[in-house]
């Protein structure tokens, strides 16, 4: 039938699931590894503290999405770069999303240090 010419296990597919199985494995630890601290922090030390820190770390997780953005695009790219082995512009690319990562999450890091504990205490925590 066609959906088996579209799902055949062939050399691709065994390429794309050993890259895709650790990634997965990764991303179900760390949302493991989120949901346990969340639990300890409401066990130990009550429940407002568990809202704080997740308030926390919405904000700080928004202001890092978009810092990481760079780290995407250069994933894009620089695949593409060092597959045509144009070395010299897949340096270009680490270079200057790393300045740019850099420039970002200078300002954010300040505003987190100086702001963060304004609005958690503004919300009442």
């Amino acid at each position: 039938l066609f959906i088996w010419t579209i799902i055949k296990f062939d050399t691709e597919t065994r390429r794309l699931l050993q890259l895709a199985i650790p990634f997965s494995l990764s991303a179900l630890t760390s949302s493991i590894s989120n949901v346990i601290t969340v639990a300890l922090i409401s066990e130990v030390m009550g429940t407002d503290s568990m809202v704080a820190v997740i308030v926390v770390e919405i904000v700080v997780g928004i202001s890092s999405s978009f810092a990481s953005g760079w780290v995407e695009a250069i994933s894009s790219v620089g695949s593409m770069a060092y597959g045509a082995e144009n070395y010299e512009l897949l340096g270009q690319y680490v270079k200057t999303s790393c300045i740019i990562y850099t420039l970002i999450e200078i300002p954010m890091g300040y505003v987190w240090s100086t702001q963060i504990e304004n609005r958690v205490l503004l919300m009442g925590f």
